[in-house]
C-alpha cells in the first residue's frame, strides 16, 4: 500500500511538472517572428523602390521617389512566407502572387525577384 501511495505522489509530481512546463509558443509579436516576420518599412536603395509590411498582413509596395504618391503604389492585402518564398495576394486577387525567394536576417531580408538569379537586398527604416 505504501510503495501505491508513493508511486501515486510520484506520478503527480511529474504530471504537475509536465503541465507547468508547457507554454504559449504562437506568441505572435509581429515584430521580426511569429506570423507576420516583415513588419515595418522596407527599402532597397540601389533599386529605388520599398515595401511596407503592416502588422495585420497588409502593406503596399512603391517606388522611393514617390513616396508622397499614392497613385503609384501597389496595395496588398496579405502576405505569407511559404516555402522561403514571399508571396502577396494583391488588392482585388483572391490568389497569392509568388515574389521570389526571401532570406530574412536580423534587419535585413534578401528578395530573388521572380526567382530569376538576381537578389536585391532591403534594408528596414
Amino acid at each position: 500500500m505504501k510503495t501505491f501511495r508513493l508511486f501515486g505522489i510520484i506520478m503527480m509530481l511529474v504530471m504537475g511538472m509536465a503541465i507547468t512546463s508547457c507554454s504559449d509558443d504562437d506568441d505572435d509579436d509581429n515584430g521580426g517572428s511569429g506570423r507576420y516576420p516583415l513588419t515595418g518599412t522596407w527599402h532597397c536603395n540601389n533599386e529605388g523602390f520599398m515595401y511596407q509590411f503592416n502588422a495585420d498582413g497588409s502593406g503596399y509596395h512603391n517606388y522611393i521617389d514617390h513616396l508622397d504618391d499614392p497613385d503609384y503604389a501597389d496595395y496588398f492585402t496579405d502576405y505569407k512566407i511559404e516555402n522561403n518564398c514571399l508571396c502577396l495576394k494583391w488588392d482585388g486577387d483572391n490568389d497569392y502572387d509568388n515574389k521570389g525567394t526571401i532570406e530574412i536576417s536580423g534587419n535585413t531580408f534578401r528578395l530573388n525577384l521572380y526567382n530569376d538569379g538576381e537578389w536585391l537586398t532591403f534594408h528596414k527604416q
